[in-house]
């Protein structure tokens, strides 16, 4: 039995798209896999322990429990989406929820506690916005600088760990066009599909 765990907020939730999340996704393809005329049986399992809001401090006081209550025998996977929320500034323009450097400390602490009860952790990339409709949105603002400095720092903790680090390989004005729902937040269906054929080119090599 493999068993992939999903962790994150609302993108690796499924806002935005019709077809759900990435994680939806994958769940789909293992039961076509499993339960298709032919297939292998039940081999695999993939919960999505997400939740739209939540900060890479939510993951970490909660995934533990998680883990405990869900195991069972057999290889473990885990696909991290989350940091968007501690990116963005909240109330204000620059009133960000976490600075660079805490959330260098905050993915160095989760990445290395998942690494300690995990068999392999797979780690996405956040995608471009659009800022006009996210500067702000509600209460909140989030900007693409943000997320490049963010995503710079997963991609440098990944590598010290030798974790996966997703990325989509668009550029922004592109993803803007095609791979954005109209919220200028969240992938729409193409987005979420892209994410999900990155992630399974490297869940395929480990289940």
């Amino acid at each position: 039995m493999s068993q992939v765990f999903i962790f994150g907020a609302s993108m690796a939730y499924g806002v935005g798209s019709t077809e759900g999340s990435f994680g939806d996704m994958l769940k789909r393809k293992l039961h076509e896999e499993m339960y298709s005329d032919g297939g292998v049986g039940e081999k695999h399992e993939v919960y999505n322990f997400t939740k739209p809001g939540a900060t890479i401090e939510f993951v970490l006081d909660n995934y533990e429990n998680q883990i405990e209550q869900y195991r069972k025998s057999g290889k473990l996977i885990a696909i991290v989406h989350v940091g968007g929320n501690n990116a963005k500034a909240k109330d204000a323009p620059e009133n960000w929820v976490s600075t660079g450097e805490e959330f260098r400390s905050l993915a160095k602490k989760l990445l290395s506690s998942l690494a300690g009860k995990i068999d392999s952790v797979i780690w996405v990339e956040l995608a471009p916005v659009d800022e006009s409709k996210t500067t702000p949105r509600g209460t909140s603002y989030f900007y693409n600088h943000r997320f490049v400095e963010f995503n710079k720092i997963y991609a440098e903790v990944c590598a010290q760990m030798n974790i996966p680090f997703i990325e989509t390989g668009i550029g922004p004005d592109e993803w803007k066009e095609k791979y954005l729902y109209e919220d200028g937040l969240h992938p729409n269906t193409a987005g979420q599909r892209l994410i999900f054929e990155k992630v399974w080119e490297e869940v395929k090599k480990l289940i």
